[in-house]
């Protein structure tokens, strides 16, 4: 059996951990990935990551009091990494409610959130393979009758707070048929930035104290968008969004900041990599956006004027800015010429 490990978990722990989890393994089921988590009540230290659900498990436990807690790939909602204690956590949701598995490693949260996403998009469109193993009778399936919105949240990488049925309308508003983002990033305080895969939106679930207001939304398409940046500070760090502006590209630039506790940035960073290398696909500001270049003046030479005063005109064109220095010289060169004939 493979499986891959971080790299500061030896193998030979990974090995007694395999060994314990043999024997409760699923028919067909394989492990893909070991990391440690920390988990006081039920008490975690392990989770394994296999082709068919996470498992969380205790290492000093033997038997079938191994595993303290699973939850299925198809059973899984959405999966959020919230912060508590300045410590990242894996959280899953399902159709029977949230499975806390622990706080992560900061050193191992890429690598976790690597092998879940992965887990997650290869089930996605597999309702029932044939070669998986039916779960225990105890568990009961996720029903078809949950509604398609809270389905479709399950192949967004969520991070940072729980997003509220407010938070999603927002994203459903403002999505097209059969549309849903793959990457969406929550502040707890009512503001979130989701990214779809040629636009972001900038959502403000709560833009004032009246809780009916319409959420603010702006959709920024990624030719618009300019860089993405991740500012760290003392008490939080700010996701900015900066775009081009409407006027010249250069001073008018619209910052969209939204702030996140200080560590959300290290749980994040790998998406936050992906988004950038999607938007430098769109690289190039809109061409509406760019100072049209100034057309060539070709000052014409006049017969009727001496050759000082054309080039006194030619060099007054030059002084308002109005030619620049190529032009200038090629003038120069076309009334010099012109009188020398």
């Amino acid at each position: 059996m493979s499986y891959v490990c971080p790299p500061k978990l030896k193998l030979k722990t990974a090995a007694r951990w395999a060994k314990e989890l043999a024997p409760l393994l699923y028919i067909g089921e394989e492990i893909w990935a070991f990391a440690r988590v920390a988990q006081n009540k039920p008490t975690t230290d392990g989770i394994a990551i296999t082709n068919q659900r996470v498992i969380g498990f205790w290492s000093l436990a033997s038997g079938a009091n191994f595993v303290v807690f699973t939850a299925s790939a198809r059973e899984i909602l959405k999966v959020d990494s919230p912060i508590h204690m300045r410590s990242p956590r894996l959280v899953a949701t399902t159709a029977h409610g949230e499975v806390d598995f622990g706080s992560i490693r900061a050193d191992e949260v890429g690598f976790v959130w690597h092998y879940v996403s992965h887990l997650l998009s290869a089930t996605a469109n597999i309702p029932s393979p044939s070669d998986v193993a039916v779960p225990p009778a105890d568990v009961v399936p996720m029903s078809n009758s949950q509604p398609s919105s809270v389905q479709q949240r399950s192949r967004s990488r969520v991070f940072g707070g729980p997003i509220d049925e407010r938070g999603w309308k927002s994203i459903r508003d403002n999505s097209g048929p059969d549309e849903e983002p793959w990457l969406i990033v929550h502040n707890y305080g009512g503001r979130l930035i989701a990214a779809f895969d040629d636009r972001i939106l900038v959502s403000n679930i709560y833009p004032s104290s009246n809780l009916v207001d319409s959420p603010a939304n702006a959709t920024f398409t990624f030719l618009a968008i300019k860089r993405i940046e991740f500012i760290q500070g003392q008490r939080s760090d700010d996701l900015v969004v900066q775009t081009w502006g409407r006027h010249d590209a250069h001073d008018n630039d619209q910052l969209n900041r939204l702030s996140l506790p200080t560590g959300l940035r290290d749980i994040m960073l790998q998406n936050l990599h992906e988004l950038r290398r999607r938007i430098s696909d769109f690289d190039k500001p809109p061409v509406s956006l760019w100072k049209p270049p100034m057309a060539p003046r070709v000052v014409e030479p006049s017969t009727g004027s001496g050759l000082a005063s054309e080039l006194k005109k030619l060099a007054d064109l030059f002084s308002q800015g109005l030619i620049d220095a190529d032009e200038f010289k090629e003038a120069k060169r076309a009334i010099i010429a012109a009188h020398s004939g």
